[in-house]
């Protein structure tokens, strides 16, 4: 890594160039398209990166909300993005060059701090890491709806020449013994709110795959018929998989009967021991159930609670944490001592709020500033669309030692 990669004033200006790089080729049309349900448009996306900044830096450290108030409605925290808001976007052009001005201006005062003043909750410093973070996650999002857009203009006629197979290949699986674990973010840390306060928790002795589920072995339990049987799944699960595409969001069949991925570039081959991904929660769990009827070692299987993947991580016992994130069986909870930011644009909105679930780990396109083990996603159970994966965890059995 060169020096200039490693100035956060740098890396921020790199990414802020990778998130017009996603938008400048892209027609007016596409720009405000919403091409999935749950996600904004991609022109969207990028106003509220910019907004943000603007916001941290010109209204709340230099006291100037001229620019942000213009566009509060469109892009402040409580606003629910939907087609009527994106058609009040201006037209691409137009929001390019609004972006790359403010984009300018905003790093020129983030690398001259005595410009910003002296308030130690938003240094410039602090600032610079955190809209790092924030416009890793916007990437992320804005690169899920373009692989949604190439997925609806895809067709079926890809040519597999090597067929994914349907197997499950035995799970191995490492011993966590029973004990007090760190759990979330140390204070001085910068992150996000909900990675915060960090807790000890006292967790039982449990088995934690040392690898998350793998293609190979969610094929086969789709080849088994696994939409198909009732036992496997949660009532509300059961509901969904009658109604809903029955294999991986990303997932399609060629007219040869063989399975293929469709990525933002494209069509292209599944490897059999890549993590799967773009399952949903319900999904994730009808594998655990039908896995525990498959082998004896297997019995219980479950996934793994958010406090379970965090300490074999830091352990370092468990391997593929940064290819697709894990669905866990936790609830989207607040830590105990946790108080929210004063400031509404720092808080989690989805803290403790009914229908999220916690995904943990990162996933390819997860920018260095975000690739920590105390990152915590908050996601709904339907949603395949976040290329989540899973990983399970098993009944202690005997440690090694005793073996």
């Amino acid at each position: 890594m060169t020096a200039a990669n490693t100035n956060p004033i740098a890396q921020l200006h790199q990414l802020q160039d990778m998130l017009i790089g996603l938008v400048e080729n892209l027609s007016d049309a596409d720009c405000k398209q919403q091409f999935l349900p749950e996600m904004a448009s991609i022109g969207w996306y990028l106003g509220r990166s910019v907004y943000l900044e603007t916001y941290f830096i010109r209204e709340l450290l230099l006291q100037d909300d001229d620019m942000t108030t213009r566009v509060r409605h469109l892009f402040a925290a409580h606003i629910q993005p939907d087609s009527a808001i994106f058609e009040q976007l201006p037209p691409k052009e137009h929001l390019l060059n609004w972006a790359l001005e403010l984009q300018e201006d905003n790093l020129v005062k983030l690398a001259n701090p005595a410009v910003l003043g002296n308030k130690p909750a938003l240094s410039p410093d602090w600032l610079t890491r955190y809209l790092l973070q924030l416009h890793a996650q916007t990437y992320e999002k804005i690169l899920i709806v373009l692989q949604a857009r190439t997925i609806r203009d895809s067709s079926s006629d890809f040519m597999v020449t090597t067929e994914l197979p349907g197997k499950l290949k035995p799970i191995q699986t490492t011993h966590v013994s029973q004990g007090h674990y760190r759990i979330g973010a140390r204070e001085n840390e910068i992150v996000f709110d909900n990675e915060q306060p960090a807790q000890m928790v006292e967790l039982s002795n449990y088995r934690i795959a040392v690898n998350p589920v793998s293609n190979s072995a969610y094929l086969a339990f789709m080849q088994d018929n696994g939409y198909s049987q009732q036992e496997f799944w949660t009532e509300a699960g059961w509901a969904w998989a009658q109604q809903s595409r029955q294999h991986p969001w990303h997932w399609r069949q060629n007219t040869n009967g063989r399975w293929f991925g469709i990525g933002i570039s494209g069509p292209s081959e599944l490897a059999e021991d890549e993590p799967v991904a773009g399952i949903n929660h319900d999904e994730a769990t009808a594998f655990s159930h039908w896995l525990s009827q498959q082998d004896e070692q297997y019995k219980g299987a479950l996934l793994q609670h958010e406090y379970q993947w965090e300490t074999a991580a830091r352990l370092g016992v468990i391997k593929q944490t940064g290819l697709a994130r894990e669905w866990t069986s936790s609830q989207f909870h607040a830590y105990p001592g946790y108080e929210a930011p004063t400031i509404q644009e720092l808080a989690t909105s989805e803290l403790d709020q009914p229908g999220y679930m916690t995904a943990k780990g990162v996933s390819l396109h997860s920018q260095p500033s975000i690739r920590r083990i105390s990152l915590r996603q908050p996601v709904k159970p339907h949603e395949q669309h976040w290329l989540t994966g899973a990983r399970l965890v098993f009944p202690p059995g005997k440690p090694f030692w005793e073996q």
